[in-house]
């Protein structure tokens, strides 16, 4: 990573900027001089993916070469869904306690509806990812790992397993994720 990339950071349902790890991110990237974008997208009124695009478009404009996807849960799914639309890669993309399918909750899964039921184009989400990471925790109690584990399958790569990790969110500790940014520092 390096000065002129932009992170754009995307929390789940429910979530906003200022939770979890996102304050310490932003404030280790923006020391180092990295532009990051961490929109509120609507949750849980008016969630759909449209209404998360119209955000992600008013918040950061157009996607390039030098931007570096973040996306923790719902946030992670919501991404895959941009790299199935735009028409150039990014640079690299992180998907932290993601999924593609529902999970087996009802009130989440009726939230995460419109991000899960639309068809993937996995040879083009590839193309446009860049370097993918995916991460879980190997005792997630609203992701199901296996849901995981297929994302990183789809991408086709490792899948990063956090032992006693759960959502990877501040309810499980992860107030900073150091496992992250050090995978970023790589780029």
């Amino acid at each position: 990573m390096k000065k002129g990339d932009r992170v754009i950071i995307a929390h789940g349902t429910e979530g906003s900027p200022s939770i979890n790890w996102f304050p310490w991110l932003r404030q280790e990237l923006s020391k180092r001089g990295i532009e990051v974008v961490v929109p509120q997208f609507p949750t849980p009124t008016g969630q759909t993916l449209e209404a998360w695009f119209t955000t992600l478009n008013e918040s950061a404009g157009d996607l390039g070469s030098q931007d570096i996807l973040i996306g923790h849960s719902t946030g992670a799914i919501f991404f895959v869904n941009v790299l199935n639309r735009i028409k150039s890669p990014v640079k690299s993309v992180f998907l932290v306690g993601g999924f593609v399918r529902s999970n087996g909750n009802p009130k989440y899964d009726a939230l995460n509806s419109s991000f899960t039921s639309g068809s993937f184009d996995w040879d083009l989400i590839r193309r446009n990812a860049g370097k993918a990471y995916v991460y879980s925790g190997d005792n997630d109690p609203y992701v199901p790992f296996e849901n995981g584990r297929e994302l990183a399958a789809q991408l086709k790569v490792p899948h990063c397993v956090i032992p006693g990790g759960g959502h990877l969110n501040g309810e499980f500790g992860y107030t900073r994720f150091d496992r992250l940014l050090s995978d970023l520092n790589a780029i």
